[in-house]
């Protein structure tokens, strides 16, 4: 669950951060990670902010005229987008150029206080909402999938079993092992990485340095509404034939 956001600001907007922000996540059940001073010194910085945006689950940056000249709130938008990707949560409350804070922003969509408060804080309120429920759906996918992978080889329909184990989720990193029992070759055990994407696509790489098997591929799946199946398509490419292998996967929890 996301439950503590970092709050990205210059000093000169604590009045607005501490009547409208900090409120609104308090009535959320969500905690904040927030400096009220200025951080003086590039050491301080590394000891004190680095803190708090590594332990936090999003960032929240208070975009104005102010922060546009702050370059630690320019790093600290770089780390949010490296590290908490599709976490960072620009608001804007008075006029600025999203491109001076970091050359991607301007491809994040802004909550805008200042046309209409009421109506932002509604947007941002929804937008916490649906990011919480895209973290709880991504946690469902912790455990073992079983299932199958069904492939044309030559001019055979094979199907091979499959065993799906997700051990650890980061933020949207996703790392596990595959294990596949391919009728023609045996099993393979693969080790996988993998990403969410729009709350319910999943990509996984796997790799292996088994002999005739194959030797590295990619999967993307689809989570199913329920959270217990997953169907989707895998492209690897066959030590063994030497050629680049397609197919469906279909998994359900166990």
């Amino acid at each position: 669950m996301l439950n503590k956001y970092f709050i990205s600001h210059s000093t000169a907007d604590n009045r607005f951060i501490e009547e409208e922000i900090i409120p609104l996540l308090r009535a959320m059940n969500i905690e904040t990670w927030y400096s009220k001073n200025d951080i003086r010194s590039a050491t301080e910085w590394e000891r004190s902010i680095k803190y708090g945006l590594e332990h936090s689950d999003g960032v929240i940056l208070i975009m104005s005229h102010n922060s546009s000249k702050s370059d630690y709130v320019k790093d600290e938008v770089s780390w949010a987008i490296d590290k908490r990707p599709g976490k960072l949560l620009p608001v804007m409350i008075s006029d600025c150029d999203p491109i001076d804070f970091h050359i991607r922003l301007p491809r994040i969509q802004y909550i805008n206080y200042k046309e209409d408060e009421r109506t932002a804080r509604i947007n941002l309120i929804g937008l916490l909402k649906s990011l919480e429920n895209a973290q709880k759906r991504l946690f469902t996918i912790k455990g073992k999938w079983t299932g199958h992978a069904f492939q044309i080889f030559g001019n055979e329909a094979l199907e091979s079993p499959l065993t799906l184990e997700v051990w650890q989720i980061d933020n949207n990193s996703i790392s596990g092992n595959l294990i596949v029992l391919h009728p023609k070759f045996g099993e393979a055990a693969f080790t996988l990485t993998g990403s969410c994407a729009f709350e319910k696509f999943f990509q996984y790489n796997y790799y292996s340095q088994q002999p005739s098997v194959i030797q590295f591929g990619a999967m993307l799946l689809e989570l199913d509404p329920l959270g217990i199946e997953f169907k989707g398509k895998f492209v690897g490419y066959g030590a063994y034939s030497g050629k680049i292998i397609t197919g469906d996967i279909h998994l359900k929890k166990n």
